[in-house]
């Protein structure tokens, strides 16, 4: 466990040590610095000394190193725009941003694997087929659309005349398609709770989590179609497995089957897929880049604006230090070895511990991303059953039941 996290978290020091570098080097393209700290009303004598202070006449390796040493040391340098420290003016932002990833994947955590296991063990049933349908639609509609639509809805209100009004059933559908909204749609609220340093939260007090609800539920529609199809996909499956029909021949009520042995392996490629924030084949966009497009609704900006804000032209110093925050936090190679690939790795074995954190081959014999499905009726050991996929799990040596 120890060498497989030590192993993730290198590869993503080594991308980080790579983005920055490649983030610094294009900033001479940007503009000149001392436009937005100076103006042009100094000379160019002055100008010229306030370049030589502030180390941008030095060679663009020596700046690199500065930067570099400095930012070991947690200074990211100074933001020529705000006047501020570029760390300051990241971690001044980033609460919101936090605070809306967070509830947004909590709506899709709770909500899409009850609704795709449902989905899965009655396929046939009418609200099966409703959820399904909704997905499909979800994926195809975009995010901004959908703010749009909650916003009218939930926070302005809509009175709907589609029916008679002189009639009491033209009236009470009337009524029950009409909404009164009220929902706050931008900012934080007035009442956050202070954390530490300049972080502040919402999620402590009504009315901050009031003004959540809304972003919340439009960033969530993003994923949530997928995790929804992801989670019916992979039960369905397992529900066809040769374990899961022994289970069935040995008497296993339908719930223990469902919840104790085949939510197990449903789950594995769930982590997998969330741990890297949508990296399957496809999915493009993450929750951290659709929440950037609520700021414009909201009137609270994030982390990333403020990133971009950083790469426009004169701002230049955020821009190198933003970019190796981001690298982290946004879904790529960072994300995908340290969260995507480390904690859904880690997250992965608590639901099967049978499983090794390991890229060597499995004691079964078998290739080291073998998924064995049996290992789940026999803790002390699996029957390969030449079923193999692309998920970096291996499988212990195997054994023979007791009885054969």
């Amino acid at each position: 466990m120890l060498a497989f996290l030590v192993q993730r978290i290198s590869q993503a020091f080594l991308v980080m040590f790579v983005i920055s570098v490649i983030a610094f080097a294009i900033q001479d393209g940007l503009g000149d610095p001392l436009q937005e700290m100076v103006g042009m009303s100094v000379s160019e004598e002055e100008r010229e000394a306030i370049r030589e202070e502030v180390g941008l006449n030095d060679p663009m390796v020596v700046q690199y190193l500065r930067f570099a040493g400095n930012a070991l040391q947690g200074d990211l340098g100074n933001s020529y725009f705000y006047s501020k420290p570029t760390l300051e003016v990241i971690a001044e932002h980033l609460p919101a941003t936090l605070e809306l990833v967070i509830g947004a994947s909590l709506i899709i955590v709770f909500l899409s694997v009850p609704i795709g296991v449902y989905a899965a063990i009655r396929p046939q049933a009418w609200l099966s087929k409703f959820f399904m349908g909704v997905s499909t639609v979800g994926i195809s509609i975009p995010v901004f659309l959908t703010a749009i639509v909650l916003i009218q809805l939930l926070s302005i209100g809509v009175t709907v005349n589609w029916f008679p009004s002189d009639t009491g059933w033209g009236q009470w559908l009337n009524d029950f398609f009409s909404t009164e909204g009220g929902l706050p749609s931008y900012g934080r609220g007035d009442e956050l709770t202070h954390l530490f340093g300049t972080w502040e939260s919402g999620f402590f007090t009504g009315t901050g989590l009031m003004h959540l609800v809304l972003p919340s539920v439009s960033l969530a529609s993003i994923m949530l179609p997928l995790f929804i199809r992801l989670s019916r996909a992979e039960m369905m499956e397992v529900l066809q497995s040769d374990y899961v029909r022994y289970a069935r021949a040995k008497g296993l009520s339908a719930g223990r089957i469902n919840f104790l042995h085949a939510l197990k392996n449903t789950m594995l490629p769930v982590i997998t897929v969330g741990g890297g924030v949508c990296a399957a084949a496809g999915a493009r966009r993450s929750l951290r880049s659709g929440a950037d497009q609520h700021y414009e609704f909201r009137a609270a900006p994030g982390g990333h604006e403020r990133c971009r804000s950083g790469i426009s032209p004169g701002h230049r110093r955020p821009g190198p230090g933003s970019a190796v925050h981001h690298s982290v936090r946004r879904p790529g190679v960072v994300n995908d070895r340290l969260w995507g690939g480390g904690s859904a790795g880690v997250s992965g074995y608590s639901f099967r511990p049978a499983g090794r954190l390991s890229g060597r081959q499995g004691g079964c014999g078998a290739d080291a991303h073998c998924r064995c499905a049996a290992v789940v009726l026999h803790p002390d050991g699996c029957h390969h059953r030449g079923r193999c996929h692309s998920w970096a799990w291996a499988c212990r040596k195997p054994s023979r039941p007791s009885g054969r």
